[in-house]
């Protein structure tokens, strides 16, 4: 169910990091992997916040919004501390942001994205990942025109008592779209639960998921992820040949998270 009256972006279950096709809902590993990329992502966005704007949190809007991001991800205490005296070492590098875009199989668009202290680093283990599963840079511009940059709050259906009045309560907050969905539980991926999915402008994320849950609507998750506009249709071996590289550029330190816009052409 999308919410009418505002501009509208149908989710499905392939945007974004964590938000993987069924073939690989059942790894165990992925939910650890996904964990751990989350966690580095804080810290580096605590540490740039901190290099950027001070360590106090009520005059840094940056590290105010990093730290509400990693308290929504469930990072631990200790890891956010750590990132807060790492960003006070003048010997700690500055992380930058950076982008690549690329062709899969099947013609996929693919987004690749960096937050890193040594681009050069970062680039060099990036195209190694690329040139190996032989997919291609493409030109700037040429695939992230199909993407948008979306918040993303995942709400869990146990705490949703009436779904209407729930969705109101999202467009009175703020919400670009909201609607029920599914996905593997964290502790065991072979137990698929059902949850909301809510969607707001990247600069509302935190003040509708505040809404929320002043309204009672605890979330479990809150991101800023590549939303595609348009999906492409690729077969299972272009799928699984994209999501081979995929996982390997996940793995990468220096890869923040990657967007796909595949969709799986199921078999008769």
């Amino acid at each position: 169910v999308a919410i009418s009256g505002r501009r509208e972006f149908r989710s499905s279950p392939g945007w974004w990091m964590g938000r993987r096709s069924e073939k690989i809902k059942n790894r165990k590993s992925a939910s650890e992997r996904l964990r751990t990329k989350i966690y580095a992502r804080c810290g580096k966005m605590i540490t740039t916040a901190v290099k950027s704007g001070g360590p106090d949190p009520t005059t840094n809007k940056a590290l105010a919004n990093a730290l509400d991001f990693a308290r929504s991800n469930s990072v631990p205490k200790d890891n956010i501390e750590r990132a807060i005296e790492r960003a006070s070492n003048k010997d700690q590098a500055d992380f930058k942001e950076g982008m690549f875009e690329t062709y899969g199989h099947g013609g996929a668009g693919i987004l690749i994205q960096v937050l890193t202290d040594n681009s050069n680093r970062a680039a060099a283990e990036i195209r190694g990942v690329l040139n190996k599963h032989q997919l291609k840079i493409a030109s700037a511009g040429s695939v992230s025109f199909n993407f948008d940059r979306r918040g993303i709050l995942t709400i869990p259906d146990a705490v949703v008592k009436d779904g209407e009045e729930f969705m109101l309560a999202a467009i009175e907050a703020g919400a670009e779209e909201c609607e029920p969905t599914e996905e593997p539980d964290e502790k065991d991926e072979t137990i698929i639960k059902r949850v909301w999915s809510i969607q707001t402008l990247p600069e509302d994320l935190f003040n509708v998921k505040q809404c929320l849950e002043d309204a009672g609507y605890q979330a479990d998750s809150a991101s800023l992820e590549m939303v595609p506009k348009t999906f492409s249709d690729c077969a299972e071996e272009e799928y699984d040949s994209n999501l081979k590289a995929i996982e390997l550029l996940e793995d990468l330190d220096d890869v923040d998270g990657v967007a796909h816009n595949m969709r799986l052409i199921e078999s008769d």
